[in-house]
């Protein structure tokens, strides 16, 4: 939510009661992602110019710097089992991870990459990545204690690249989830991970999505959809 110029998280129930506000440092705050135990919230904070990945607790206590790179990090997300958080670093524009207490730092992968997100049986990234730097983007899916590349896929035509989550997982994890704009409408598609054709799941006829993820109370897909 924002509030003059400054953007800061909050919580509610999914029928939008019981709202609190979880942030309070000022600058910018987005890009929630919360452990499936509902202990922590991991979000990046843009704070002296520069965004890093931070940790609070589920109800906005204890906040705690966990990146801190001389450029920056964003796009961060959090493993099933809260243990990683990863993200891309703004220094090389890879993906790297961080406990998610914090300490040392370990690279992913060698790709040029972006929009990380952690499979739910918490072994797999997927992310947008380049095979070469003038290439366009392909959907990669790599080993997360590794980073060897298991899978790999062109996106649906006129794939768009947003700031928000723009991949995800099915939460069986069968599924790889894509924010998909074309002519200026936004759907989410799916790309069987075992391979074949990807479909649409959503059928919206306006605006554009700008982040999704699931519902842990009650499984349910939530969108965050306007207009630019």
């Amino acid at each position: 939510a924002f509030s003059s110029g400054i953007a800061e998280l909050w919580s509610a129930d999914t029928n939008g009661g019981n709202r609190k506000q979880l942030t309070t440092g000022g600058g910018i705050n987005m890009r929630p992602s919360v452990t499936a135990d509902g202990l922590y919230v991991v979000y990046m904070a843009l704070r002296a110019g520069l965004p890093h990945v931070w940790r609070m607790d589920i109800d906005g206590g204890n906040a705690r710097q966990l990146t801190s790179g001389p450029t920056g990090e964003v796009s961060p997300t959090v493993s099933h089992d809260g243990k990683s958080v990863v993200f891309q670093s703004r220094d090389d524009l890879k993906i790297w991870k961080v406990p998610i207490d914090g300490g040392a730092l370990a690279k992913i992968n060698d790709n040029l990459s972006d929009q990380p997100s952690i499979s739910p049986d918490g072994k797999l990234v997927v992310c947008y990545y380049r095979e070469e730097q003038a290439q366009p983007f392909k959907i990669g899916i790599f080993s997360l204690a590794d980073g060897s590349l298991s899978k790999s896929f062109d996106p649906p035509t006129q794939a768009r690249i947003f700031e928000g989550r723009s991949l995800g997982w099915s939460k069986d994890g069968r599924l790889v989830l894509s924010i998909i704009s074309l002519n200026g409408v936004s759907n989410i598609w799916a790309q069987p991970v075992d391979g074949g054709p990807p479909r649409v799941l959503t059928n919206f006829q306006s605006d554009q999505i700008f982040d999704f993820d699931w519902s842990a109370s009650d499984g349910s897909l939530l969108m965050a959809r306007g207009t630019v």
